[in-house]
């Protein structure tokens, strides 16, 4: 055992792992991050034209500059409101990050510090991202203007730094055939039920809606998303925030 009789740990043994809220806010963050791209995977969505189309044009198109306004709201009905700028460098996601204001106002060299952290935890958000949501196995479930199901989400798909969420995940894409340049005009990323993770904590509700535009080109981009989310984890009990964000292209 790692205690001695008095109940006190033992020098030198390891520390019990506790969920402080800084990781359970982590796996709060809404629903766009994850390990680079994903090969063509093997299966339903491999084989469908419409799923292979969106991933070809989602990775040919790649991280993209853009403005974020996000408003988060607490349990206790406060809220944040965050306006950041993202620049990529290369392909991978990530790139130059800058918190430009918090509720209107200068941020703080402490809120400086902690958005770098959580900026250099996951690649940035982008259409470019459904090139590996869109990449586990699929099923028509809406004809018309066509939805695919995809259960569950291919690894890496959704991930913070601390854990991969992609398993306990299911994701609901409608897809505009749009004149034979298929895209994706929403996307629902939720837990069709409660799932641990980290070992500790346990994600009881989340739930991300995105939505997408054309840009003056016709190049597609995330457009905004509202994400909700409840996880229960020791010393910090029931966490949960409902996130609205809205995104605008940068030159």
């Amino acid at each position: 055992m790692a205690t001695r009789a008095d109940g006190r740990r033992r020098a030198g043994s390891p520390r019990p792992r506790r969920a402080t809220a800084g990781a359970v806010m982590l796996l709060l963050a809404p629903a766009a991050a994850a390990a680079g791209q994903a090969p063509a995977a093997a299966g339903q969505a491999a084989a469908d034209p419409l799923v292979a189309a969106v991933r070809a044009e989602a990775a040919r198109i790649g991280p993209r500059a853009f403005e974020r306004v996000s408003e988060t709201t607490d349990r206790s009905g406060t809220t944040v409101r965050r306006v950041e700028r993202f620049v990529p460098e290369g392909r991978s996601g990530r790139g130059s990050w800058t918190l430009v204001s918090v509720d209107g106002r200068e941020p703080t060299a402490a809120e400086r510090r902690r958005h770098a952290r959580e900026a250099a935890a996951t690649p940035a958000p982008g259409y470019w991202r459904l090139a590996t949501i869109l990449s586990g196995p699929s099923e028509r479930v809406r004809d018309g203007q066509p939805v695919y199901r995809f259960q569950p989400l291919a690894p890496g798909s959704i991930r913070t730094d601390r854990a991969d969420l992609s398993a306990g995940l299911a994701a609901e894409a409608a897809i505009d055939p749009n004149g034979g340049r298929p895209i994706v005009r929403s996307l629902r990323i939720f837990a069709p039920a409660p799932f641990p993770v980290l070992g500790v904590a346990r994600v009881l509700r989340f739930e991300a809606e995105n939505r997408y535009a054309e840009g003056p080109d016709g190049t597609p981009y995330l457009a905004a998303q509202t994400s909700r989310a409840e996880v229960r984890a020791p010393v910090v009990g029931l966490v949960a925030t409902t996130t609205r964000q809205t995104f605008r292209p940068l030159p």
